[in-house]
C-alpha cells in the first residue's frame, strides 16, 4: 500500500468515528490530507471497536418480501 493510500485510510477512519466529538472538523481533515504521513495517528478507538454497538440480526424480514422486476414488466 502506498503512502497516499495509507493516509486516506487513516483520515477515513477518523471521519467515520461513531461519536461526533471524536470526528475531526473539515479544516482538520484538510490539514491531515495536506500534511505528511508521518504526522498522522490512528484514532484511539476505531469505529468498529465501540462497546455500544448494536447487534445486527442474521436476516431482515423485508428482504424476503422483495420481488424481481424485469425490463419486460416496464
Amino acid at each position: 500500500m502506498h503512502e497516499l493510500e495509507r493516509k486516506l485510510c487513516i483520515v477515513g477512519l477518523w471521519c467515520i468515528q461513531m461519536k461526533s466529538h471524536d470526528r475531526p472538523t473539515m479544516s482538520e481533515v484538510i490539514e491531515m490530507l495536506e500534511g505528511g504521513f508521518d504526522g498522522l495517528q490512528m484514532p484511539s478507538r476505531p469505529f468498529f471497536c465501540d462497546d455500544e454497538h448494536t447487534p445486527v440480526p442474521d436476516s431482515y424480514p423485508l428482504l424476503s418480501e422483495l420481488t424481481e422486476i424485469s425490463e419486460e414488466d416496464e
